[in-house]
């Protein structure tokens, strides 16, 4: 997850086609979001909080909002900063 995070933050050169690439993370992260709940959880804040800021960049921001809400309680801060 860090290394996704790091890509959509632009911290990672990727050598894809930038659409490959957003179907990839897009798919991914809603698999996650939809059969894994609760590895979510155990993923750092800081990386759900990358994650979520690159797909609101990719106007995913129903992905973004359901992969915080899974995170748990320590990321509900930054769904309500999210929302603003």
């Amino acid at each position: 997850m860090d290394f996704v995070a790091g890509a959509l933050d632009g911290n990672i050169s990727l050598g894809c086609n930038p659409a490959t690439w957003k179907a990839y993370v897009s798919c991914f992260v809603g698999l996650l979001v939809t059969f894994a709940p609760a590895w979510i959880q155990e993923v750092e804040l800081e990386t759900l909080k990358k994650l979520a800021h690159g797909l609101r960049g990719w106007h995913e921001c129903e992905l973004a909002l359901s992969l915080l809400e899974r995170g748990g309680f320590a990321s509900m801060g930054f769904v309500a900063e999210t929302l603003m």
